[in-house]
């Protein structure tokens, strides 16, 4: 009888162990995965500047963008002294001014007697004041260019000044250094004033190919 008692003991130790063993659970892990921020693909975004020229500020090589600003803004100056002579009916101080500012000995003079010829006109080809915009000048070729004197070729679209149509034209343009004493307003924001505006084919007139900057 003593001998069966151990043999029970020892089986009960071991059922005992075994079921300790099986109980137990088998730990797992969870890896945690994160996204560094620095190594995300980077986000592309494409900007356009757009580059306004400047009429006040000739640049190191003038080019037809650079003149065309420049014509835009003398132009508008036309269409100022054009505005005041219909107004007031009169060459006046103003329009003179306005004249002044835009145009250079030996231009100014013939813009002038232009002016005067306009109110002896009784019904000049303009478009009402409110309707009316500038002369549009788009230089075409540059013949010469240097500090002191530029010479092109240019088209002159009349349609927005115009009440009925008139062709297109080619006129041949010389520019010189502003004199400030003419535009003590400052008026002309440009470094420039028209010298010459002359048809290239009139025979009065040098051929565009002579070089009006020398006279």
């Amino acid at each position: 009888m003593k001998h069966i008692g151990l043999v029970l003991a020892a089986l009960i130790v071991v059922t005992a162990c075994t079921s300790s063993k099986s109980s137990t659970a088998t730990p797992t892990s969870t890896v945690a995965v994160t996204t560094d921020p620095t190594t995300a693909a980077p986000s592309t975004t494409t900007t356009t500047t757009v580059v306004s020229l400047d009429p006040s500020m000739p640049p190191p090589v003038v080019d037809v963008p650079y003149l065309t600003a420049v014509m835009a803004k003398l132009r508008m100056l036309d269409l100022q002294h054009l505005a005041v002579l219909q107004r007031d009916h009169q060459v006046t101080h103003e329009v003179i001014g306005l004249l002044h500012a835009e145009y250079s000995k030996p231009e100014f003079d013939n813009q002038v007697t232009r002016a005067s010829d306009f109110l002896l006109n009784s019904s000049p080809n303009l478009r009402p004041i409110t309707e009316r915009g500038p002369l549009i000048t788009t230089p075409q070729k540059i013949l010469t260019s240097s500090a002191t004197c530029i010479s092109f070729i240019a088209t002159e679209d009349f349609s927005q000044e115009a009440a009925t149509a008139v062709p297109v034209r080619m006129d041949l343009i010389v520019l010189g250094p502003i004199n400030r004493a003419d535009d003590p307003e400052r008026l002309n924001v440009t470094p420039w004033q028209i010298s010459f505006a002359i048809l290239p084919n009139d025979v009065s007139h040098p051929t565009p190919n002579e070089n009006l900057c020398l006279r």
